[in-house]
């Protein structure tokens, strides 16, 4: 794994239509109360992005099936975070689901895209206490619903134990 925790991977070349490539993802805590998300493309994600580009990332933060949205097996999704191009820019937004997320707000302290690498952080108390999620990328264009997903079927489940980098 590298300085960002695990790294997840994606076949190049399967993405359908006119999105992002996804090749890889990873995800750590750089804080108790922030996860980050680092996305790879197959080619830059800056280059003339199209308005209404966007990625996406589905999260199940406490690991519950019960709680939040119920279209992939094994998952409830709590938290939505979506990063797309509006207006010449590029703006995060998060869309709570379930009580998993609690009352607290959601702020984005960094969000990037340079080359083929796109950072989106989120800070929040509701990450304080999670141990485990479960947590799939997407990406696609505008008037597409989906391009390309990470992984292809099914979800990544991050544990704790991969929250923060040894020095």
């Amino acid at each position: 794994s590298g300085p960002d925790g695990r790294v997840y991977t994606d076949p190049i070349g399967d993405t359908r239509l006119k999105s992002y490539d996804l090749v890889s993802v990873s995800a750590r805590h750089p804080a108790s109360n922030a996860l980050r998300f680092r996305i790879h493309t197959a080619a830059a994600a800056e280059r003339a992005p199209r308005e209404g580009a966007a990625f996406r990332i589905f999260m199940d933060i406490d690991r519950n099936a019960e709680t939040g949205d119920q279209f992939v097996a094994g998952t409830g999704i709590d938290l939505y975070l979506l990063l797309v191009r509006r207006h010449g820019r590029w703006e995060a937004t998060a869309a709570r689901r379930s009580v998993a997320c609690g009352d607290y707000t959601f702020s984005f302290p960094r969000t990037k895209v340079a080359g083929d690498e796109v950072i989106i952080e989120i800070q929040s108390l509701s990450f304080k206490k999670m141990n485990s999620m479960a947590f799939f990328v997407e990406s696609c264009s505008q008037n597409e619903r989906l391009s390309d997903r990470l992984p292809n079927e099914g979800f990544f489940v991050w544990n704790a134990g991969e929250r923060r980098r040894t020095k």
